[in-house]
């Protein structure tokens, strides 16, 4: 890696552009923790038929990338099953080309990523979800707190270092394990709207065939996701002591 390619890595701006898309890309994150935390939540107080709702809601983390990019390039596509669908509710007025106009087509990849990843952080809460006592749950109960108040005041605070592991976790994912979303439901158009890093570090690589620059925006990449990874690691050894004191 010569001088040369640090220096045309670092003054790109099209791979500044795909390392903003990653960041907006970590507005998910929240997004995912409310509703895993909520649908955890309800899991755990034994709805009927919880086991049935956890294995289903479970089912898209393992399903391959690239058949989840595919059901949802062909769902949003201009004639495709969501346009239709709200033309069918008379919702007309709100059909648009998802994935040709560039203010939607990442929040459409956003999408994918949030229904793949919400079954992972919804069975990660329940499992720490199980060792809550129940005799705290029981003395809240009979004081009268209601659904909302055990959520903010027991859940939310049992779950606080899984939460910060998850984020973490989430955060690599954003930064570095997108790719195939991108590649399968966009192929990073139009103009360039849902270039991330991976993608772009792929197209200098092997489209634009500049390999040297293309390596030294992976050792950048590499070098962000070893920084998180470290700070996983540390989260979860911290989670363990605590599990076992």
């Amino acid at each position: 890696m010569g001088i040369r390619n640090y220096v045309v890595a670092l003054r790109d701006e099209n791979f500044y552009l795909s390392l903003w898309h990653n960041i907006q890309l970590l507005a998910v994150i929240p997004v995912i923790l409310v509703f895993s935390v909520v649908i955890a939540t309800i899991l755990h107080e034994r709805l009927i038929g919880s086991q049935l709702y956890r294995s289903v809601l479970f089912v898209p983390y393992i399903v391959p990338l690239v058949a989840i990019g595919i059901a949802f390039s062909f769902f949003f596509q201009y004639s495709g099953a969501f346009n239709q669908l709200l033309s069918f509710l008379g919702f007309d007025f709100l059909v648009r080309d998802w994935l040709g106009k560039p203010k939607l087509a990442l929040p459409v990849v956003a999408a994918a990523i949030v229904w793949r990843e919400l079954g992972f952080a919804i069975v990660l809460f329940i499992a720490r979800l199980s060792s809550v006592s129940e005799d705290t749950v029981e003395a809240s109960l009979l004081d009268g707190a209601g659904w909302w108040l055990r959520v903010l005041k027991i859940y939310v605070p049992e779950l606080r270092n899984v939460i910060e592991f998850y984020v973490i976790l989430s955060i690599i994912t954003m930064i570095s394990q997108i790719f195939g979303f991108v590649f399968v439901i966009t192929s990073g158009g139009p103009a360039k709207a849902t270039w991330v890093s991976e993608f772009y570090i792929y197209q200098r690589s092997f489209l634009y065939n500049d390999r040297g620059s293309g390596l030294v925006m992976a050792v950048v990449l590499i070098l962000m996701t070893l920084v998180l990874l470290f700070a996983s690691n540390r989260l979860r050894r911290r989670i363990g002591e605590e599990s076992g004191s």
